[in-house]
């Protein structure tokens, strides 16, 4: 079974709070036993790297310089290399502790596995050893959730050394810091009949109160992957009603609006002027379901363009980083501006938004994206006392309630 524990933070509120250190400490193996072969590095988001990295080898990071690729891989980091240790036995001593050098970073959750067979990939042309039910050993740790802050664990490159930290962002606390439920378990080879790290997932499913993939699953069209933002009302009628012609050679249940309907992000109701018209979502929305679509719009409520209105007509709602800046975004093309979800009025804006994309223009399927733009590294923020990952939970949760349970 998996040891649970969790670390509470006594009030202080003279000080910032940088991080939580809740492991750290080695992999001690008994004689004769071998130690782990493969590291599974979990990533921040969706354009991070997320995969399993042969011991010694270092893990993949993007091409793209760091500049324009930083914002989509900084979810949680190391503390400083020497940092104030306080003991929980002797609550006014302070010991300065240095850090261990990490070769691995993995967010929210890592795996140390161990594989006895190379399975031989002749495409690959490499030895790949798969996350499997026919693996050895495994060590997984992790948390159950990211309610309160974001987690990462570090390992040395010998897969021997581990250490586990929970970001607190330089929060200020106004009262006592918990942190989320931390796990870990030893997994010996033949306990498991799936794959290491899938007694953990369900776990976090259980703990987080997923809700159940639904019936049917949505199988459909989005404009973004032919036409990218080069999108009008006409065009998208078109490809509905084709799709229905078809629908019998290749089923669909759902379509998707992507990118292009408005003028800038963070303006999502000023229409491009001659391809879209005020009333244009309500029309598209009802054609997709007189042809047999659920429909679906695209929206990244928690981003805006530099030249929209909506950062005119309101600088105050954008995350800025330490030196006053506006934070860095990353490039997915170009730069924008991440508004700040500690602020009241910009979770607001985002409910308003998704709630009139659903009741009002009559879209079932949402595709929300760069949420990661609601939790941009800075301390330019309307509450610090909030760490990101709260920040972004409280975000979330304000979309679902916008949404409704059946979008």
């Amino acid at each position: 079974p998996p040891i649970l524990w969790i670390a509470t933070v006594p009030k202080d509120d003279l000080i910032a709070i940088e991080s939580v250190t809740i492991f750290d400490g080695n992999l001690d193996l008994p004689s004769g036993n071998v130690g782990p072969s493969h590291i599974y590095c979990h990533g921040y988001q969706s354009w991070s790297f997320a995969g399993s990295v042969l011991k010694g080898k270092r893990r993949p990071n993007s091409a793209m310089p760091r500049f324009v690729s930083k914002a989509f891989n900084r979810g949680g980091k190391f503390p400083p290399p020497g940092v104030i240790s306080r003991s929980s036995e002797h609550e006014n001593s302070s010991v300065f502790k240095s850090r261990r050098p990490t070769f691995y970073k993995s967010e929210f959750f890592t795996c140390l596995t161990h594989r006895d067979q190379p399975c031989f990939s002749s495409q690959l042309g490499c030895d790949e050893r798969i996350l499997d039910e026919n693996g050895g050993n495994a060590v997984l740790m992790g948390w159950l959730s990211q309610k309160y802050q974001f987690g990462m664990v570090g390992v040395d490159k010998a897969l021997y050394y581990i250490e586990m930290h929970c970001n607190c962002d330089a929060m200020i606390s106004k009262s006592a810091i918990d942190t989320d439920w931390a796990y870990g378990q030893i997994l010996p080879r033949g306990s498991y009949f799936d794959e290491p790290m899938a007694t953990y997932l369900e776990s976090v499913a259980r703990h987080c109160e997923a809700r159940i993939v639904r019936e049917p699953l949505s199988v459909g069209w989005c404009s973004w992957y032919h036409y990218y933002e080069k999108i009008d009302e006409y065009t998208l009628r078109e490809n509905f009603q084709l799709m229905a012609n078809i629908n019998d050679k290749i089923p669909t249940n759902m379509a998707i609006i992507d990118d292009g309907y408005m003028v800038s992000w963070g303006d999502w109701e000023h229409f491009k002027r001659g391809k879209f018209s005020p009333d244009s979502m309500k029309r598209l929305a009802k054609t997709m379901k007189d042809n047999g679509m659920r429909p679906g719009l695209w929206l990244a409520p928690f981003a805006c363009d530099k030249n929209s209105k909506l950062a005119k007509d309101h600088p105050d709602w954008i995350i800025k980083n330490n030196e006053g800046s506006a934070a860095n975004s990353a490039n997915c093309g170009k730069f924008f501006f991440g508004l700040d979800v500690t602020n009241p009025a910009v979770r607001q804006y985002a409910y308003n938004i998704v709630k009139k994309a659903v009741d009002e223009w009559g879209f079932e399927v949402l595709k929300l994206d760069f949420l990661y733009a609601a939790v941009l590294v800075g301390n330019g923020k309307h509450d610090l006392s909030m760490s990101r990952a709260e920040a972004m939970n409280v975000a979330l949760q304000s979309l679902r309630e916008a949404a409704g349970n059946e979008t």
